[in-house]
């Protein structure tokens, strides 16, 4: 197994969303809460989430986290490029159907 590489801004991070999700939990059970609320509420929340998948994807100058548990991107090998290019090209000349019925 490898050993986990430190990075004290992304548990940081983990650390703010897991704050936001369980705030808001606690508030929508305890009380009846209106609308705007609740949507700000759930903002805050994919707020946080969405800054821990930004760090996880480009956090450090460009390249991805490496205190992540695996590798979020990997570079296609080039025979997997070939067959998305082959499978690309056969959708697209599927799509030379017309669309329009003739009418009977």
């Amino acid at each position: 197994m490898t050993k986990r590489q430190l990075c004290e801004e992304l548990d940081g991070l983990i650390d703010a969303a897991f704050a936001a999700v369980a705030n808001a939990w606690r508030i929508r059970r305890s009380r009846d809460i209106t609308f705007n609320e609740d949507l700000r509420l759930s903002h805050e929340e994919y707020a946080r989430l969405h800054g821990v998948i930004k760090h996880l994807l480009v956090g450090h100058e460009g390249e991805p986290c490496p205190a992540g548990d695996r590798p979020i991107v990997q570079d296609a090998k080039s025979s997997e490029r070939a067959d998305f290019a082959s499978r690309a090209k056969r959708l697209k000349n599927s799509r030379d159907i017309p669309l329009e019925r003739e009418s009977a």
